[in-house]
């Protein structure tokens, strides 16, 4: 519990005219603990608190111009992945794979994974091993300088998976090999 002369300070700032986020940042208290305060001692209601909790938090999403999304769907379309539209056009990444979601683009990304409803309870194994074309690709990403990472976003596998692929490369003393041990 705060000390009186804190609950004093809270509640003079409230009649100030400070928000509670002005309050809880000039005081050094909790947000929660600023409203609580000022809740009980009568200064704001309910929803009033609700409300300004939504608008003190900046998560409201901005809307991308429709020009935007265009052109995040085009990129996308001709195979640039999520990550590299993000990056360029600095925006979230987690707002353009919804926003792909939203325009029903979002391709399968996973190529790795099982498929839902094939798991082990029917009898079936893990997910088979990357084929021969998806593990030359890797290796060619890793000799571009990609790290395990960055492929395992461009070809939906998962990072354990690049490694293996990598590690066993390096078992047949390729060039890949010899960049993934850098």
């Amino acid at each position: 519990m705060a000390s009186n002369a804190v609950v004093e300070q809270v509640l003079a700032l409230s009649q100030e005219g400070k928000s509670v986020t002005e309050i809880a940042r000039e005081t050094g208290l909790p947000f929660r603990q600023v409203r609580s305060l000022l809740a009980k001692a009568g200064q704001i209601e309910a929803g009033e608190e609700q409300a300004e909790d939504a608008e003190g938090s900046g998560r409201k999403r901005e809307e991308i111009p429709e020009e935007v999304l265009a052109q995040i769907e085009a990129r996308y379309a001709q195979g640039e992945t999520v990550i590299d539209i993000a990056s360029s056009l600095e925006l979230n990444y987690q707002r353009v794979l919804r926003t792909l979601r939203e325009r029903g683009v979002l391709r399968q990304e996973r190529r790795g994974r099982r498929a839902k409803g094939n798991g082990k309870a029917e009898g079936k194994g893990p997910a088979a091993e990357p084929s021969q074309q998806l593990a030359a690709e890797v290796l060619e990403l890793a000799q571009q300088g990609q790290s395990p990472v960055q492929i395992a976003r461009a070809t939906g596998l998962k990072v354990r998976q690049i490694n293996a692929i990598l590690q066993r490369g390096s078992r047949g003393g390729t060039a890949a090999a010899r960049l993934a041990a850098l």
